[in-house]
């Protein structure tokens, strides 16, 4: 990939490892591979209902926008899905990422393959109190307050993996993952966000891990962050998310009447059907 784009924008190699061996294997039904870099992206307005369509679903209040941008700056990417008009308190813009949940982590007997998420993503203003962000994999289809008032935690009843921020400190993205009716739990810190700037993050589940401290790998910038390591103890404590349906997913909420736009420049996801066809 790096090969043939010159920089790293794009999924990162130590993540992903041979891409065309997992669209091949997605071609021949090994794996179901998502990917999206909204070229053709959809556009969604004033919805205040959980609406499908274009294999997506999706939730927002009245005036916020989710769409392709009609011109992207391609010194930054070359097709961008934004969330706008968010300027009323407590504004919300979710998008889920197929019509189907068709991942899933479970580390019991007969486990599933691999699973695999990253996303490149940016929000435009990181001041406390802007706006919560989600992005990874969760059980939760778009709703109203799938990310609570005032403080963008999640909704109790979710079952999520991924990355957010939070109202209280919208400039740290941290690395979590929540069962439903569980306390969440934070795995750390995967970076301190700059304003309207890209950033790359993802994470790997891999049932074939030569450690059982790093069952799922998190990486930032397509570098591995080993103090992001979720062990398997983790994965079968009660807080994790285990052998629960999940799908990509981007929600997002402001936390005061001020609109702050989250860009999202591409996602991919991939689910392997049985451990012994993980990439």
């Amino acid at each position: 990939f790096l090969s043939r784009r010159g920089d790293t924008r794009g999924p990162s190699p130590a993540l992903w490892g041979d891409l065309s061996k997992i669209e091949d294997d997605a071609r021949f039904g090994k794996c179901i591979f998502q990917f999206d870099d909204f070229s053709q992206a959809v556009a969604v307005d004033n919805t205040t209902a959980t609406l499908q369509g274009e294999n997506v679903m999706y939730y927002c209040d009245n005036g916020v926008s989710i769409r392709g941008l009609d011109v992207s700056d391609l010194s930054e990417a070359l097709g961008e899905l934004q969330v706008a008009g968010n300027d009323a308190d407590n504004d919300e813009g979710q998008i889920m990422f197929g019509t189907a949940k068709s991942h899933w982590i479970s580390n019991s007997a007969g486990n599933t393959g691999a699973t695999l998420f990253e996303c490149r993503f940016k929000v435009a203003s990181i001041g406390d109190n802007g706006v919560s962000v989600f992005v990874g994999l969760t059980g939760v289809t778009p709703v109203a307050n799938a990310l609570v008032d005032n403080s963008g935690a999640f909704i109790a009843s979710g079952d999520f993996i991924g990355f957010r921020t939070l109202a209280a400190d919208g400039d740290v993205l941290e690395y979590v993952f929540q069962a439903a009716s569980q306390t969440v739990n934070t795995v750390g810190d995967a970076a301190t966000l700059v304003a309207d700037d890209y950033i790359k993050v993802g994470f790997k589940y891999d049932p074939n891990a030569v450690s059982s401290d790093a069952k799922i790998r998190a990486y930032v910038n397509g570098v591995h962050d080993s103090d992001l390591d979720v062990s398997t103890s983790d994965i079968d404590a009660a807080t994790f998310p285990e052998s629960v349906a999940l799908q990509p997913a981007l929600f997002t909420k402001v936390g005061t009447a001020a609109e702050v736009k989250v860009t999202l420049d591409w996602y991919a996801s991939c689910q392997y059907a049985d451990s012994a066809a993980a990439n």
